[in-house]
């Protein structure tokens, strides 16, 4: 089944930010190229409408990205990864709101949802803008926790406080009141 047109937009346009802004890369196209960027005289490969370039270098239309088919030789056009990312808002903005939450409340915020290791701006779990990385591309939350060095039983504990999140507990809530 191929995604709707408004859903695989949203995707294209956050796989393209995401990739530009978290690589020195000028497209996909240039961030799947191993080695770098393209020569400033190397001519594009793909055309208009089979814009995504495999790293094998065969051309995929965007429509194909995502869609649970490998396209690429690779799969790399389904890679959990960048799939993941395309469907989360972009790096930089939940880097912004986690960074806005701290400035709010205090550089440990956090650790009522993550743990310890959350402390002092997420030092521990590598800082704000690895966390905002792991939360945009980590389809679970195990993948999450091994992203940011959390063992099991944290992570069993942040699954616990945003279940309570989720459902509306009350007991969730007045912890975050009470600062616990």
């Amino acid at each position: 089944m191929l995604p709707s047109y408004s859903r695989l937009g949203w995707e294209v346009c956050a796989t393209v930010f995401l990739l530009a802004v978290a690589t020195d890369a000028f497209s996909i196209r240039d961030f799947v190229r191993v080695g770098g960027k393209r020569a400033a005289d190397e001519p594009v490969k793909c055309p208009t409408w089979h814009p995504f370039e495999c790293p094998s270098g065969q051309c995929v239309p965007i429509k194909y990205l995502c869609d649970g088919s490998k396209d690429c030789a690779d799969g790399y056009d389904e890679d959990s990864n960048m799939c993941t990312a395309a469907t989360r808002p972009p790096v930089e903005e939940t880097a912004a709101f986690l960074n806005a939450v701290i400035t709010a409340h205090s550089p440990d915020f956090f650790v009522k949802v993550f743990g310890p290791k959350a402390r002092n701006n997420f030092e521990e779990m590598g800082g704000v803008d690895k966390v905002a990385v792991a939360i945009s591309q980590t389809p679970q939350a195990e993948d999450f926790a091994k992203a940011v060095g959390m063992d099991e039983e944290e992570m069993m504990k942040m699954v616990e406080v945003l279940e309570g999140v989720m459902n509306g507990s009350g007991d969730v809530r007045s912890n975050f009141r009470r600062g616990k």
